[in-house]
């Protein structure tokens, strides 16, 4: 993404796609994150690629009817949400992590 594009890329309906694009999609997960205050970062090269890093903070107090941890500490399995259109990307991040990716 050039710099412009980076700035505008989390607004509605903002989109490079042309026709086909809808512009909703970052900018629905912008509005998931705000509500969950999570910090964004994006960093962006022309032509080389785009890494998002979205941070959620671990609540402090659990959520009603959440089951508390064996251990005080203990975190539970930690998931990650990848979302891109390109099979060959999902595909690649499905070795690198060892993880399955369901489409």
């Amino acid at each position: 993404m050039d710099e412009d594009t980076r700035r505008r890329c989390l607004e509605p309906f903002f989109t490079t796609k042309g026709e086909r694009g809808t512009g909703l999609g970052l900018a629905t997960v912008y509005g998931t994150m705000e509500r969950h205050s999570a910090d964004i970062e994006i960093e962006s090269a022309a032509g080389i690629g785009t890494t998002m890093r979205l941070s959620f903070a671990i609540p402090t107090v659990p959520a009603v009817g959440a089951v508390a941890p064996a251990s005080a500490g203990a975190l539970p399995p930690q998931r990650i949400l990848i979302v891109d259109d390109d099979p060959l990307v999902l595909n690649r991040c499905a070795t690198r992590w060892r993880r399955t990716v369901i489409v």
